[in-house]
């Protein structure tokens, strides 16, 4: 019985844990997604696909560096 209460605490523990981690990664994918309707269309008429090729691609990282960027900064103030 020992054993069992031991693993339930430890997956309960593991659970509380994770529960966290996740809505921060679900929290940033939404920014992302949300960035880049944004920042899409701005590439897209810079011309800046002649450079990298991949759009999509550039875009990406320009809305990742952004959030970082804006994330850093609150903490930051705070």
């Amino acid at each position: 019985m020992r054993l069992w209460a031991a693993v339930r605490r430890s997956f309960v523990a593991g659970i509380i844990l994770l529960i966290p981690l996740l809505i921060t990664l679900y929290i940033l994918q939404v920014l992302v997604g949300f960035a880049l309707q944004f920042i899409d269309p701005i590439v897209q008429n810079a011309d800046l696909e002649g450079f990298t090729g991949d759009v999509e691609l550039l875009a990406r990282v320009i809305a990742v560096t952004l959030i970082l960027v804006v994330v850093t900064v609150i903490g930051y103030i705070a």
